[in-house]
This record gives structure tokens, sequence and C-alpha cells, in this order.
């Protein structure tokens, strides 16, 4: 009885397989080579792939390997079927059980949108690295076939196709990125992978500003957190912070501060108009007020308006990015000079 019958157990391991350092592919030449994923990667799926798991990659080669060491029900999309054949020969050579490897022998824009994907459990990006493919890759194979918590690894981010499918995922607020390895970036997905119009989309929003991107998208969520559904909140200088483009006015309603109705342009003129406005829209149902860190200059400049509002209200949340002021109660007289600006970040 061989080893492949008595299934996965005795089979050799990654380090193994690493340290054999098979050249399954061909360079331009038609000359056997030696092209795999980097070690860190291969760690990584030898931790996270177990039996059982449901995996998909483009591209093959070594990674395929561990796939079948690791007894996923694997689905592998590559175009080359004389690479199909030479990883399907290494492993009936060494042994290792192929019955649970699948593979689709077609370009991934092809094959991938006619496949039906559920409940993935990891998903590698490793195929053809022209424009568009690993984008194509990741919209049929990742944002609808990964399930919610799996990995999804994006290979060659040195490369610009690969970076930019990275920097995107990383202002989505539902992909969190977990590693940044050597030449690979690995995601988990986090919550329902809706593409809906540019303007829900940071890095787009943001002009390709990934900084910008990254602090806006977290700043939104904790901004979720501390402003329930229905409510109203003030945005200092909402207008450039463009929040009716990230989704904040789908629960909730951003009222721009200072308003655009002609009496002066670009800022209030005092600290006393400023908070005649505040207070007029606070009256009118504003439930926060909201400063993201591109407005943080206001604090300096309106120091009688900051010194207002720091007294009165509750200030829920201080931090690098964001300040959000409770306007739904005012704060006892007592309570002056607690909540200063430039104070401790709650």
């Amino acid at each position: 009885m061989s080893r492949a019958d008595r299934g996965q157990s005795e089979s050799m391991d990654v380090d193994q397989l690493l340290t054999l350092r098979p050249m399954l592919q061909r360079d331009h030449l038609g000359q056997p080579a030696y092209w795999a994923v980097a070690e860190d990667v291969a760690k990584l799926l030898d931790q996270i792939v177990s039996p059982g798991c449901r995996t998909l990659e483009t591209g093959a080669g070594v990674s395929t390997v561990i796939f079948a060491l690791k007894g996923a029900h694997h689905t592998c999309v590559v175009p080359d079927a004389k690479l199909v054949e030479r990883i399907i020969a290494f492993c009936r050579d060494a042994e290792i059980n192929t019955e649970k490897l699948r593979f689709e022998v077609a370009p991934s824009q092809d094959i991938l949108p006619r496949l039906s994907l559920i409940d993935l459990d990891v998903v590698l990006i490793d195929g053809a690295h022209a424009f568009p493919i690993p984008f194509l890759d990741w919209f049929y194979a990742a944002r609808t076939g990964l399930r919610e918590g799996g990995t999804l690894i994006i290979d060659d981010v040195q490369l610009w196709t690969g970076r930019l499918l990275t920097d995107f995922l990383r202002s989505e607020p539902s992909w969190r990125l977990t590693h940044e390895l050597v030449k690979s970036a690995v995601f988990q997905r986090t919550g329902d992978a809706f593409l809906g119009d540019w303007t829900a989309q940071p890095l787009v929003v943001y002009d390709g500003d990934l900084e910008t991107s990254i602090r806006m998208k977290q700043s939104v969520i904790d901004l979720r957190k501390v402003i329930p559904d229905g409510l109203s909140f003030i945005a200092v200088d909402e207008d450039q912070l463009m929040l009716q483009n990230l989704g904040m006015l789908e629960q909730r309603r951003a009222l721009p501060f200072p308003e655009s109705d002609g009496r002066y342009a670009g800022k209030p003129p005092d600290d006393a108009t400023a908070v005649r406005d505040l207070e007029r829209l606070r009256g009118a149902g504003a439930a926060f007020l909201v400063i993201f860190w591109p407005a943080f200059w206001w604090l300096e400049h309106y120091r009688g308006f900051a010194q207002y509002v720091d007294h009165r209200f509750a200030r829920t949340v201080s931090g690098r990015d964001l300040m959000v002021f409770d306007l739904r109660t005012v704060l006892p007289a007592s309570s002056d000079g607690d909540n200063g600006v430039g104070g401790k970040d709650s």
C-alpha cells in the first residue's frame, strides 16, 4: 500500500518540499526552472491550510503541491497543460495524493467568471500579472467566492498591478491586511465585499492617496461606532472631506460646516459666528460635531470656538485622526477645563 493510499500523514512535509526545489516551470528557452512562491508564503500556507479546506489559486507550481500535501479541496486555474502534467507527475513520484486537486486549464480571465465559487477558505492570486488580470482574479474569485474570515494572498506585490490591488484593498472596509511578506500581501475578508460606485471607494475618492484613504477608512469605522443610525452630525469642512462619498449618509446625515449659503466664503469671520452657526445647526437636530484631522487647524484658528465646544459638550472620541463631540447634552459648568482641547485622549 502506497503512502497515497494511506493518506497524507506520511508524505513529505512543506520543509522537505522546499528543500527539493522541484523544477516544475520552464524558462523562455524551454529549460527546467524553479519558480515558486517565496518561502514565507509557503510557510503561511503550511500554517493556515488544513485537510478539507476549500482553496483556489491562479497560477500553479510548488504552491499547488503544498495545497495537495495539506489535503485541501483545491482548484488550480492555469492555462499551461504541460505544467499541470509535470505537477501531477511530481506528486505521483512523491506519492502525494492528488485526488482533491481540480485543474481548470484556461486563462483565469476566461474561466473564473464561469466557475461557481462559494465558501472558499483561501485564495492565492499568483497567475498572470499583466493589467488587468490580477484585478479580475480578485473580482471573480476573492470578492464573492471567499468566505467572510477567509484569507486572500496576493503574490508579487512588487509589481505595479499587485501593488495597486493591495493598496485598494488596504483602503477598503471589508478587507484587513494581516501580513506584509517580502513579496506578498495577506488579507482577511472581514465583511460583505460590496463593490459600489466609485464614491464608495476611499482610494478613488482621494485620488490614489493611500495614507488619506486608510486614515479615512478607519475614521469612518470609528465614527459608525459612536454615532447611531438615523442621527445627523456636523462635519467641519465637510466639502473637502467628501463624507457623502464614504457611505456615511446611508444611515446618517452629514451637515456641512460652515454652510455654503453665501454669507461668507470658505470660513466664518470670527469665533462668535462659528459658535452661532454651530448652535443653529444643533437646534436643527445635529447630534454630534465631528472634526477629522484635515480640519484640526480649526482648533488653533478659532480658539474661542474650540474652547466653547470643549467646555460645553462631552468629547466622545479624541485621537490622531478624529474628534467627536456629543451635542445632545450640555455639560454642567463644573466640568469646565476637564475636556480641554489637546488634553488626554479618551
